[in-house]
């Protein structure tokens, strides 16, 4: 370990004896630790001590053998960041332990070249010279405060800057400051708080405080201060120091954001993933949405692969689909691409925020919250939506997928018509609505004559193209509100709302005649490809079962097949007695 030489008042640390004292943008440290009443030491970028004053002796020895680390590693962080810090050594002196409450000032050697650290020492029984000196010694003060990157400055007791250190503070040069009123750093709404520091007569300790920059732009620093008074105790204004961390409340406020966005997704998603019905999920969605924004409504639409509306669910506002103004709104976005725009409903004129969802490059959908006028969005709510509409977009790929399959289970693949599952589902609702009401309904069941003989004599491409027809056949004559389907191999079926007897006898007879048109199809002349029919009329009075006019249906298709194929029979009414119509 290099030994302790003395030159003057001041202890180098030294590897050298002609080594001399560095000095910083030419303020003499050597004169200012030298000078200094309590313990000094002068410390390096990397927390070495490179000298001491005859009081700093006790503590140089101490770092230099290592026993307190605090005080190296602080120093450390004061020379890499520039801030001031404060610290506390115990050494040994004469076998007795002595404490120091150190200062630690970063130093710069040239322009953002932090080199040196100073420590300045107090010891309790040196308190009062230690402050008298600082109070004192303004020159001091300033040269130190020179060096580093803090912002520091004083005041006088009318509240204007007296000086203000050479680099100037929050964008304004030091002239700019130096004969200003506070006031001209106060943000317009701020309270008595933010002059305390300035012209209170209480010291300040590293409160945070904001304050607006040149461009008039928020600016939050870290403020200490001290009140000054002269020898006869009167207050002649306040000295200290800030330092902007602006940038990293802009990085809190970042994190925070992204916090806030991802428990708002992950609420969203969550909620989604608790309902299995996709519209009790967009439901949970837009709950969710409306409640974390503080939305007044929450719309989420769903749209088809045309461009159309399939349908939305919304949250907060009145029973129904939403406004029309508010859909036009979302058309509006998503032909102009605005994400914000004022839309005026019966009650109010509402602030919407607008964002299409996206799968695959397709708007399959859109999220729509809502503000009255005086409440507006900022860039948070803007990400926050953004974020649940790219969830959305793939719940809502999601549905459609959910559908398109439902829509393959029901469907006959080769004629698109029902098939017998969802012939026998529509038929159960529609027979227990009729159940509610005076009205009848009628079930045809038609089963093609010689079918066998096409698929035998053509093959069975012809024979598909022959049920492909007789779907076609089917659906050209049915009227809005009857069902078709195919019920397997040459089956088919028809569902005649509000048809009675008679209605049902009229409609099998103009389908036979249709049928003549089949004979295209043919195998040979001596078996005409046709259809024969069954008939089963609905009673309004009884409880007949689905299964029970089933099967009517199907006994009076295969008595007309008896009865020469080519035309139509019907099933007469069950017989009731009269105690289970009464029971009905």
């Amino acid at each position: 370990m290099p030994g302790l030489a003395i030159r003057g008042n001041v202890r180098h640390s030294m590897s050298q004896d002609n080594e001399i004292l560095p000095s910083a943008q030419g303020i003499d440290i050597k004169s200012i630790i030298g000078t200094f009443p309590g313990p000094a030491v002068l410390l390096s970028a990397d927390g070495q001590v490179l000298a001491a004053n005859a009081a700093g002796g006790a503590a140089a020895e101490s770092l230099n053998r290592g026993s307190n680390t605090q005080v190296r590693d602080l120093a450390r962080e004061s020379a890499r960041d520039g801030s001031v810090k404060t610290c506390s050594l115990l050494t040994s002196l004469r076998n007795a332990d002595e404490a120091i409450e150190f200062l630690l000032i970063p130093v710069q050697s040239a322009p953002g070249i932090t080199s040196y650290v100073v420590g300045l020492g107090r010891k309790a029984a040196l308190e009062k010279s230690l402050v008298g000196a600082l109070v004192s010694s303004r020159q001091m003060f300033r040269d130190l405060v020179e060096c580093s990157s803090d912002f520091a400055w004083e005041t006088k007791p009318d509240g204007t800057f007296s000086y203000v250190s050479s680099r100037g503070a929050l964008g304004y040069l030091a002239g700019d400051l130096v004969g200003a009123d506070v006031a001209k750093l106060l943000i317009a709404e701020s309270s008595a708080d933010s002059t305390r520091p300035f012209t209170g007569q209480e010291p300040v300790e590293d409160s945070e405080l904001w304050l607006k920059d040149s461009a008039s732009r928020p600016a939050c620093v870290v403020i200490s201060s001290r009140p000054v008074f002269d020898k006869d105790r009167r207050w002649v204004g306040n000295r200290g120091v800030c330092k902007d961390i602006t940038a990293e409340k802009e990085q809190q406020r970042a994190l925070e954001a992204a916090e806030l966005r991802h428990q708002l997704i992950g609420d969203v998603v969550d909620a989604m993933r608790n309902e299995v019905e996709p519209q009790h999920m967009l439901g949970a969605a837009a709950r969710s949405t409306a409640s974390v924004l503080g939305a007044r409504y929450c719309w989420i639409v769903r749209v088809k692969k045309d461009g159309a509306f399939t349908g939305a669910v919304q949250f907060a506002g009145p029973d129904g689909p939403p406004p029309r103004p508010v859909v036009e709104a979302v058309r509006l976005q998503m032909k102009q691409g605005d994400e914000e725009l004022f839309v005026k409903t019966e009650e109010s004129t509402l602030h919407v925020l607008v964002n299409v969802a996206l799968y695959r490059d397709r708007i399959n959908g859109a999220i729509c919250v809502a503000r009255d006028e005086d409440i507006y969005w900022d860039e948070t709510d803007r990400t926050l939506v953004a974020g649940v509409a790219n969830h959305l977009g793939i719940a809502f790929a999601q549905i459609e997928n959910g559908e398109l399959l439902e829509e393959l289970s029901r469907t006959d693949e080769l004629t698109q018509l029902f098939n017998r599952r969802a012939f026998t589902e529509e038929v159960g609702l529609r027979l227990r609505a009729l159940r509610r009401s005076t009205r009848k309904a009628s079930l045809l069941f038609i089963d093609l004559d010689n079918f066998k003989h096409v698929n035998d004599v053509h093959g069975h491409k012809r024979g598909d193209d022959a049920l492909v027809f007789v779907a076609q056949l089917l659906t050209a004559t049915s009227r809005v509100g009857d069902i078709v389907a195919r019920l397997g191999g040459d089956e088919f079926a028809m569902w005649l709302e509000d048809t009675d007897e008679i209605g049902a006898s009229a409609k099998a007879d103009s389908l036979l005649v249709e049928a003549r048109t089949l004979k295209q199809f043919s195998g040979d002349a001596d078996h005409s490809l046709g259809m024969s029919i069954g008939v089963a009329v609905t009673d309004p009075s009884s409880a007949e079962p689905l299964e029970a006019l089933v099967t009517r249906a199907d006994e009076a298709m295969y008595r007309a097949k008896r009865s020469g194929k080519g035309r139509f029979a019907v099933s007469p009414f069950p017989e009731i007695d009269e105690a289970e119509s009464s029971a009905c």
